[in-house]
């Protein structure tokens, strides 16, 4: 008989060979309480600017009822309830107004894989200080589904920061989403786009933007290349802007605001997450049922 510790390395091994030789679309097994790994198997893209299937599991699309297909926000998901996303998406409607899309990832076709799945909205909270007359002040708002997230490949959660990534200036980070692909024209993409932007100082953003009657605040990150040619866009709001740490992807902002799309010396403003962890983490953990798989970085 073996010795237990190379029991435990064996059957250990034994799961990774079968992982790795798992079929693209089944269902991948998420670790307890693992946060911002992706385990679908990437595809070539040319240019670099689509998303691959699978590439961005945590992202969700939130929509309207009557007009399913047709993405209104973007969102990430925190754990098998709870979906982090902008309030102003949801400012003027109710939660019956939306559904959640998971695992979405061509709005116009289907792909030959899992389908993604449709939620409805248990509870919608948005920050009590969110207001539409500072539009993009506290904006930020939490979803709790009426369901549980079934897990896969193309279902994860990311993590969420811990407050010693307060400050991600001069950082890399990555914004996604199915929004507009230029200000002037209003095309949508099938599926989701992304972007490398820069996290620039607050106070060099606030320069940039002193004729765009915008300021980015404490409670904000703002991000984009100084040259322009690269930003959210209109459809994007709500999304997640993410960074990697420890090979993990964790949200850092929640896309908020900004003056035209991808113009230079206009970066987008962005909730930044590690000024409302408090607040995130009181209504997640109100129900002892949510407190599970929910992790920091």
């Amino acid at each position: 008989m073996l010795p237990e510790v190379q029991v435990r390395l064996l059957g250990l091994f034994v799961f990774v060979l079968w992982l790795l030789d798992e079929p693209r679309g089944t269902a991948a097994m998420v670790p307890h309480r693992a946060c911002g790994l992706r385990t679908a198997r990437r595809a070539r893209v040319v240019g670099g600017q689509v998303a691959y299937d699978g590439e961005f599991p945590w992202l969700v699309s939130i929509q309207f009822v009557p007009s399913l297909g047709e993405n209104k926000c973007g969102g990430t998901i925190l754990n098998e309830r709870w979906i982090l996303t902008a309030a102003h998406c949801f400012y003027g409607y109710t939660k019956s107004n939306f559904v959640v899309r998971v695992a979405e990832y061509n709005l116009r076709t289907k792909e030959p894989r899992t389908p993604a799945m449709t939620y409805t909205i248990d509870k919608l909270v948005m920050h009590p200080e969110y207001r539409k007359v500072k539009k993009y002040d506290n904006d930020i708002a939490l979803v709790r589904l009426s369901q549980k997230i079934q897990y896969s490949e193309y279902a994860q959660p990311a993590c969420l920061p811990s407050l010693t990534l307060a400050d991600t200036t001069g950082i890399n980070v990555t914004v996604v989403g199915w929004g507009q692909v230029s200000e002037d024209v209003p095309k949508t993409p099938a599926v989701p786009l992304k972007a490398v932007l820069t996290v620039f100082d607050n106070h060099i953003c606030n320069t940039w933007l002193q004729n765009h009657s915008m300021r980015v605040l404490d409670n904000h990150m703002c991000a984009g290349l100084e040259e322009g040619g690269k930003d959210a866009c209109h459809g994007d709001s709500g999304g997640p802007l993410l960074a990697v740490n420890h090979r993990r992807s964790v949200v850092v902002g929640v896309v908020a605001a900004g003056d035209g799309c991808a113009l230079p010396k206009t970066p987008g403003i962005y909730t930044r997450v590690t000024a409302f962890l408090p607040w995130i983490m009181d209504h997640i953990t109100a129900d002892s049922s949510d407190r599970d798989n929910i992790a920091r970085m």
